[in-house]
């Protein structure tokens, strides 16, 4: 399938594992650059190197959580920094912060 988004930047949330590590690869097998963020480190690593060795993909990750305004600001930040761009936002994470989004 060609999504028409090779060469894109995406940032790719809850990218750890699940529905968000599989979202990533789909992305990277169609020719994006990615930005994966966690909370945790070590399994954000192991998703990203299984991502990189069957697709290729350049991959960046940043852990991060999405209910410090700080995290995200350092998110978007190093996207940024290493892609000049953000084009895709996949806004994945299991720990919603409790109350009004806005």
């Amino acid at each position: 399938m060609d999504l028409g988004i090779r060469d894109k930047v995406a940032i790719v949330g809850g990218a750890s594992g699940g529905i968000g590590s599989a979202i990533a690869h789909e992305l990277g097998r169609e020719g994006a650059h990615l930005v994966l963020w966690a909370r945790k480190g070590e399994p954000l690593e192991q998703a990203a190197s299984k991502i990189v060795e069957s697709t290729g993909a350049d991959v960046l990750t940043v852990t991060g959580d999405i209910r410090e305004g700080a995290d995200l600001e350092n998110i978007v930040s190093a996207g940024m920094n290493r892609f000049g761009r953000v084009d895709i936002l996949v806004n994945n994470d299991g720990a919603p912060r409790l109350g009004p989004l806005l």
